[in-house]
């Protein structure tokens, strides 16, 4: 199974992502693809390891990838190596059929650093876009763009080198696989994950000279850490950074916090330390006409915001192109969601929109439904849903609120 003579002749040295980054890759996408079981009511809540207690066994490789160990059944199981091969283009080596004979995390692992190796300068990843209502696409991103970014974030955005990482973000997907995985092993520097862990938790670990990556949600929830050790630094992407988040940034005393702007689709495109600047593209992209471009190409990035350029590398956000609002690090189309609850049994119409962090929703009932069951009624079927596209608040009346021009308006 030994790579071909100069497969890697770009990338020499040694491998792109170690067994223990693929590892936790693994685990990462087990626990995806178990909560979306768990959604869908093919897995129970209490029939399988949480990645949690993986990640804390002591020998985590012997776990079997089975009904006992983590609820997957053989049809269960399938599925889960079809996710693991969108994720690591395992269909490259073929690689996929051995995960379908072998059953231990390890042997998963070791096979799919394998392939990885094998690969070499033409390994790929397939991140999944975060959108909740609709079917996430696959997007893939080969080895040399994942690097160039990598190194355009060493050179151009990171203001120093950090000595840990500290990453509140699973490493499925782009942002969390670039700045807990890619980023730690350029800098020689080790990552602690944090996803599950609580504020309080998060400060326990925390020491003078880490970087803490998350999400603009779950830096909200910092805001009980109180001050940090000094010297600790934080970056934040994954949705639009609020006032509150840079109000949270500012009470911990941060040394410095960027926010980087980008997709899944996009990569990083901007970054900025302070909400009252503009952004600074990227280093390894250029402005072309209205739009962005990496560099040595002349192929415009379809970003998912208006731009507002300043100058050649500076620009703001004019708003949204489509009508896609961001819950938690994840995308969501609010008239997708108002569609659903308009189609179930008792409902009139409906509109959902965004009412601060989280979606709320406005429900005209047909003549005489109980109120209370409808609620009820809603909310269970909204359970078929990602918790971000769920609305939290629901609101009846007679009519849905519009503006003298026809518009949705607020409620």
């Amino acid at each position: 199974m030994a790579s071909p003579a100069g497969k890697d002749a770009e990338h020499p040295g040694a491998s792109w992502i170690d067994e223990h980054s693929v590892r936790r890759l693994c685990i990462a996408v087990i626990a995806a693809t178990q909560d979306r079981m768990i959604r869908e009511g093919r897995l129970a809540p209490d029939t399988h390891i949480h990645v949690a207690m993986i990640r804390a066994a002591g020998e985590p490789d012997a776990i079997r990838i089975d009904e006992p160990d983590l609820g997957l059944d053989s049809l269960a199981r399938i599925d889960l190596v079809s996710d693991l091969t969108g994720f690591f283009d395992l269909s490259a080596t073929g690689a996929e059929d051995y995960l379908l004979i072998e059953r231990t995390l390890g042997a998963w692992v070791r096979r799919i650093a394998w392939h990885l190796d094998h690969m070499g300068g033409d390994a790929a990843i397939g991140f999944s876009t975060s959108g909740s209502t609709g079917k996430p696409r696959i997007i893939l991103r080969g080895r040399a763009e994942l690097d160039h970014e990598i190194r355009a974030i060493v050179s151009g955005v990171l203001p120093n080198r950090p000595e840990r990482v500290l990453s509140l973000v699973s490493p499925r997907h782009l942002y969390g696989f670039l700045w807990g995985i890619l980023l730690p092993r350029a800098l020689g520097v080790e990552c602690l994950e944090l996803d599950a862990a609580s504020p309080t938790g998060i400060a326990r670990k925390a020491r003078p000279g880490d970087l803490i990556v998350a999400t603009p949600f779950q830096w909200d929830r910092c805001s009980a850490l109180g001050l940090l050790p000094g010297k600790i630094c934080g970056v934040s992407s994954g949705g639009a950074t609020t006032e509150e988040t840079w109000s949270v940034a500012g009470a911990l005393r941060l040394e410095w916090f960027l926010e980087i702007y980008g997709s899944t689709e996009t990569g990083g495109v901007g970054v900025r330390r302070s909400d009252q600047e503009p952004f600074l593209l990227f280093p390894n992209l250029a402005r072309i006409g209205d739009g962005v471009s990496r560099r040595g190409s002349t192929s415009e990035i379809a970003l998912p915001d208006r731009i507002e350029w300043q100058d050649a590398t500076r620009f703001r956000l004019g708003g949204r192109k489509d009508g896609v609002v961001q819950v938690a690090a994840t995308n969501v189309d609010p008239q997708e969601v108002a569609a659903r609850i308009a189609a179930l049994p008792g409902v009139s119409d409906a509109a959902v929109r965004l009412g601060g962090e989280r979606l709320k929703a406005f429900v005209v009932p047909m003549p005489g439904r109980d109120l209370t069951e409808l609620d009820a009624g809603i909310r269970r079927a909204m359970t078929a849903l990602p918790p971000p596209a769920r609305p939290d608040r629901i609101t009846f009346g007679v009519s849905i609120p519009r503006t003298a021009m026809g518009k949705l308006s607020d409620w």
